[in-house]
């Protein structure tokens, strides 16, 4: 599967006022979750540079009311697009005890983000309304594809089609947050374009 994405930055204090902004096109949000993204880098890495071919590991946890719903490991493998890769996914049991494996594989836990998220669909779009601890309100539009496909003029549609909603102020993103943390808890700040 490959997964093309791109992040607006909210000018907005909070979810609900990012989610009013949207209204006009009648979206069913489901309840927000918590999702806890532990993300894992080949150990040969000495600095956060994710670039094409680049695996990436993580353990997600998906929490509602401090209970654990879903734990999944993704693998990811960076695509020549910063918010475009190759995904493979599945459900586990034991995150401590697949974090083990990963780390004996070879692979240093390097970050994680903490998100409060709420999911819709649109079209062919899953839509996410992501509150980021320590990065801000964030609405993240991903496109799903069997095939690989351009992803710029994929990311470029989105970008337009946001553009005829009127939201307001935003900023877009083309940085992971979990590149945007890291370089955050190094005193640096991420360019977004």
């Amino acid at each position: 599967m490959y997964e093309i994405e791109i992040k607006f930055k909210f000018k907005s204090k909070n979810v609900a006022e990012a989610e009013e902004r949207l209204k006009s096109l009648n979206l069913k949000w489901n309840l927000p979750i918590t999702q806890k993204d532990r993300i894992f880098l080949s150990k040969t890495m000495k600095e956060y540079k994710i670039v094409e071919g680049t695996q990436i590991l993580r353990i997600r946890e998906e929490i509602k009311n401090e209970v654990c719903l879903k734990k999944v490991l993704t693998m990811k493998i960076q695509q020549e697009n910063a918010l475009e890769s190759r995904e493979f996914e599945s459900k586990i049991d034991d995150t401590e005890q697949i974090k083990s494996i990963i780390e004996e594989l070879g692979f240093n836990e390097f970050v994680c983000v903490e998100k409060t998220r709420k999911k819709s669909q649109f079209n062919q779009y899953n839509l996410c309304l992501d509150e980021v601890k320590g990065l801000g309100v964030f609405l993240e539009i991903e496109f799903l594809s069997q095939e690989k496909v351009n992803a710029l003029e994929i990311q470029q549609e989105m970008i337009n089609w946001v553009r005829t909603l009127e939201l307001g102020d935003f900023e877009i993103s083309k940085i992971p947050y979990d590149t945007q943390i890291y370089l955050k808890s190094l005193g640096l700040v991420a360019k977004q374009h």
